[in-house]
């Protein structure tokens, strides 16, 4: 398992920007890599044409403008569509939770995963995603 946080207000000025991780609360094995200060997690399969499953939980404090402001998570630069969180603010200052949790599954080789904004004018005030590798092939 590993977690990386992000604790400074972010502000994404446009579609498709992704939410960058500062720190990490809980370094992850060899399988989980992040590189501070980046929006990218990289992910690794089981070994040679073997896969892996992971679980990917992100919650964030958003703020936006007074129209839908909407986060997913991407694997490989694909939105995972069950991922979306979606809020309607009520006013432009007004701070909402947003929370996905999802399982993704990794071939041979590695996978990205980051974190996007699906409209502009979207603040993270505070993120964290924690992935967890819950199986390897021969228990998928």
């Amino acid at each position: 398992m590993a977690q990386f946080i992000s604790t400074t207000p972010q502000e994404i000025t446009a579609v498709g920007g992704s939410v960058v991780f500062n720190s990490t609360a809980v370094c992850g094995d060899c399988n989980i890599k992040h590189r501070n200060g980046s929006a990218l997690i990289k992910v690794r399969g089981s070994g040679c044409c073997s896969r892996a499953r992971y679980r990917v939980s992100f919650h964030g404090n958003v703020t936006g403008t007074e129209t839908v402001t909407q986060l997913a998570l991407y694997q490989d630069g694909e939105i995972l569509p069950e991922s979306l969180m979606s809020v309607v603010p009520a006013a432009a200052a007004n701070v909402w939770s947003v929370d996905s949790d999802t399982e993704v599954y990794v071939d041979c080789g590695c996978s990205t995963l980051s974190v996007r904004s699906l409209t502009a004018g979207v603040t993270v005030n505070t993120a964290s995603i924690i992935i967890t590798r819950v199986a390897k092939e021969e228990e998928i």
